[in-house]
């Protein structure tokens, strides 16, 4: 419906409407203030508006526009948003100006240890600089590729539609099978510790 509700889970106080995009929302990410108190939201859209909301004031800027979709967002520790959408391209705001960088139809995006990680419909995952626009280094999977995230010492662990948790070493240039599960992995989350979290079908 285009709204953006905010509530707070510890005194169940009523839902509270603080962006209103006019369309269908797609992806949302939290950017936390220097003070750690004040608190913005970077939300995107089907029509490909990246937005920035002060919660404290209320104002809006659209900081990037696609020409289609927004299929995923995240933000960079200095506040740095990168958006990647339907249209082949990832975009970059914050730093200097506005950067675009041509990429295959992206569907997950990750940072690790000041980089980009993206996962696209081409099944490729792409290792990126924020200050280049060329890739680093790509690997291409033979399968589907259904879950994509980082740890914190820069591996890449990603799912696919088979039944393979793998995991991509691109110092060692290594990928290594990690495990197996019975119907397709279908979501992944990396612990601090370094172990992995997932689940299928």
């Amino acid at each position: 419906d285009g709204y953006v509700l905010l509530r707070n889970p510890q005194n169940r106080d009523p839902e509270k409407i603080i962006i209103e995009h006019g369309r269908a929302v797609t992806c949302l990410v939290g950017l936390r203030g220097s003070d750690n108190v004040h608190y913005r939201i970077v939300s995107g859209d089907e029509v490909g508006k990246v937005r920035l909301w002060d919660l404290q004031t209320g104002n809006t800027t659209t900081i990037i526009e696609h020409s289609k979709r927004v299929n995923c967002l995240a933000v960079f520790t200095d506040g740095t948003v990168v958006s990647a959408s339907e249209d082949k391209n990832v975009q970059l705001w914050g730093r200097t100006e506005t950067k675009s960088i041509p990429h295959s139809r992206v569907k997950f995006l990750v940072l690790t240890n000041g980089r980009i990680v993206s996962g696209g419909w081409d099944n490729t995952i792409r290792l990126w600089d924020p200050e280049m626009t060329v890739a680093k280094k790509c690997i291409v999977h033979e399968s589907t590729l259904t879950c994509l995230t980082a740890l914190s010492d820069g591996r890449v662990v990603f799912g696919n539609g088979s039944i393979t948790v793998l995991l991509w070493d691109s110092k060692m240039r290594e990928i290594t099978k990690i495990i197996e599960h019975g119907d397709g992995v279908t979501c992944l989350a990396g612990l601090p510790d370094g172990r992995v979290v997932f689940g299928g079908r």
